[in-house]
């Protein structure tokens, strides 16, 4: 998966080349070219090639994704991409510890799981929506009453 560039380590009065740009974003020089082919404005009529930085910070906003927020009833979907419904209008509340809580729900599009971290609050709020069901708490390992099963070590 490709890295994101911080656009705060440009500077808004500076001009760079192309090697001093990659070097302040910490990518490749060839990212940079690349970005030159698709728009990225920059002074081409003498060598060498000079990108102003705030042309560099506004076409690196431009290209960062959008968020996209999430209402009550709805969760993130990562295979989808963007925010959906669950699945029958059902979640399942896990792990409610310290006034948060989890949900797990499956997408109504293409049936993967969700994950959620919602409030006390919006508890409250959610019920209105959809169903909500208790799931079993998540036993850990160092919670255990017997030893496993499956220990072969000496």
């Amino acid at each position: 998966m490709p890295r994101r560039p911080d656009a705060r380590a440009i500077r808004k009065h500076r001009n760079y080349t192309v090697e001093e740009a990659a070097n302040a974003l910490k990518m490749h020089k060839g990212s940079v070219r690349r970005w030159l082919k698709v728009g990225l404005p920059a002074v081409t009529d003498k060598r060498p090639t000079l990108i102003l930085g705030s042309d560099l910070i506004a076409f690196l906003a431009a290209a960062r994704p959008k968020r996209q927020p999430c209402a009550i009833d709805q969760a993130f979907c990562l295979s989808c991409r963007p925010p959906r419904r669950p699945a029958f209008d059902e979640v399942q509340l896990v792990d409610f510890k310290g006034g948060s809580a989890r949900i797990f729900a499956l997408c109504e599009v293409c049936g993967t799981t969700m994950h959620k971290c919602v409030s006390a609050a919006q508890l409250h709020e959610l019920r209105r929506c959809v169903t909500v069901s208790i799931g079993p708490d998540h036993e850990r390992i160092c919670q255990r009453a017997l030893a496993l099963l499956n220990d072969h070590s000496d």
